[in-house]
This record gives C-alpha cells, sequence and structure tokens, in this order.
C-alpha cells in the first residue's frame, strides 16, 4: 500500500476502504472523492468511504504546508502501514532543468518544499458534503478512530 502526495494532490494506489493521517503543517482540503468522509483537525485527517466501497487514485487536493508523518489505510478488515511517497517536494525537482534560468529564481520560493500556495491559519474541508451529518453528531472523528483500532487490532 502506497500513499503518493506533493503538489496539492494526495494518491493512492491501492483500493481502501479508510485512512488514518497523521501530518505537521495547516492545509486547506478540497476535491475530495466520491462517498469519502474526512475528519480533519491540525494534526490527522481520517477518512472513510461512507458506502462502504473501496477508493483509490486521488483522495483529495490540497492547498498549504502539508508534511506526512505517517498513513495507516484499511482494507476489508485490517489497517496497515502505507508507504509515504513525496513527489515533487524534493528542492531539486522545483528547479529547471535548464541552469542558465536559475539566475532569475527566487531562492527563497525553493526553501519550503512542503507548501502549495497559501498556508491556512488551520486546517479546513472546504465544500464538506458531510458537515450536516457531523453537527447532528450522529458520527464523530472518535466513533471512526475506535473502529480503526479494532482494525488495527484485527479484531474489526
Amino acid at each position: 500500500m502506497k500513499l503518493t502526495y506533493g503538489l496539492g494532490e494526495v494518491i493512492a494506489d491501492t483500493n481502501i476502504k479508510a485512512f488514518d493521517i497523521t501530518y505537521d503543517g495547516a492545509v486547506e482540503i478540497y476535491n475530495v472523492a466520491d462517498n469519502l468522509m474526512l475528519f480533519a483537525n491540525q494534526n490527522r485527517i481520517i477518512g472513510i468511504m461512507v458506502d462502504g466501497n473501496f477508493v483509490s487514485g486521488n483522495l483529495f487536493s490540497y492547498e498549504g504546508e502539508f508534511k506526512i508523518i505517517k498513513c495507516d489505510g484499511c482494507d476489508d478488515s485490517s489497517l496497515y502501514p502505507m508507504t509515504v511517497v513525496e513527489a515533487g517536494l524534493d528542492i531539486w525537482d522545483k528547479i529547471d532543468e535548464q541552469w542558465v534560468r536559475m539566475q532569475n529564481v527566487n531562492w527563497d520560493e525553493l526553501s519550503n518544499e512542503y507548501r502549495v500556495g497559501k498556508k491556512p491559519l488551520k486546517t479546513i474541508i472546504r465544500n464538506d458534503k458531510y458537515a450536516d451529518l457531523k453537527k447532528q453528531k450522529r458520527i464523530n472523528s472518535v466513533n471512526i478512530l475506535n473502529v480503526l483500532n479494532k482494525a488495527r487490532k484485527g479484531t474489526y
């Protein structure tokens, strides 16, 4: 299981039903995959498919400062550590291959490789399709964490 992120995209290379990301930074999340409910705070993003189906490919887009520390992904019954791959985050990925053009580069813009666009004050989910459901307290991140912890222990 591999999770790739960078340049404003988070992508899973395999089918998962849920994930638990621990990160540093603050991001504005948008373009969330269909039927994927997200819970986000200052250092954690939990996602779960509300229809019980699998999701792969683009999970969501983001803008801000985002460095993933670790990620666990859940298949039908177990939670596994996912390999986190940074794409386009290395300073050398931002440098044009033709060194002649480097004389016009602002080196300060290359120093913060985990930022895409502006950094928000706190992590938010833009246009959250499940905001009303979350407000009704029918489902919350504590319930989701309990399910993920059971999967991690293999008791789900």
